[in-house]
């Protein structure tokens, strides 16, 4: 027999709501910059036994919405948190711009 958590109370759903209200900004907040930041709080909670499910209703309750403006469900929710828990690409160029190559082998680059 497993040990299931007891149910959660109202009383902890209604305060993840107000949390997660407090932090979110409807047409303000960046999602994806908003789940990087919360990346951290929703991994504990799946970490404490809480539901996708109940994740996406409270996000839901909180007023935070994707484009669609729709209540959330476990597959957009997953798939949300999944893409903006990918590392950021880098600003940076991964090669030396063409006019700091150096014109043949031998000679220094530009930058140098």
């Amino acid at each position: 027999m497993l040990n299931r958590p007891p149910p959660h109370t109202e009383a902890e759903i209604q305060a993840l709501v107000d949390e997660f209200a407090a932090s979110y900004e409807p047409g303000v907040t960046i999602l994806t910059a908003w789940f990087r930041l919360q990346a951290p709080r929703i991994n504990g909670l799946l970490d404490a036994h809480w539901k996708w499910a109940e994740i996406a209703a409270i996000l839901t309750r909180a007023g935070v919405i994707y484009g669609t403006g729709k209540p959330w469900t476990v597959e957009v929710l997953t798939a949300t948190y999944h893409r903006a828990k990918k590392p950021l690409k880098s600003s940076k160029p991964r090669w030396p711009a063409a006019s700091d190559m150096p014109a043949s082998p031998n000679e220094p680059s530009k930058s140098s």
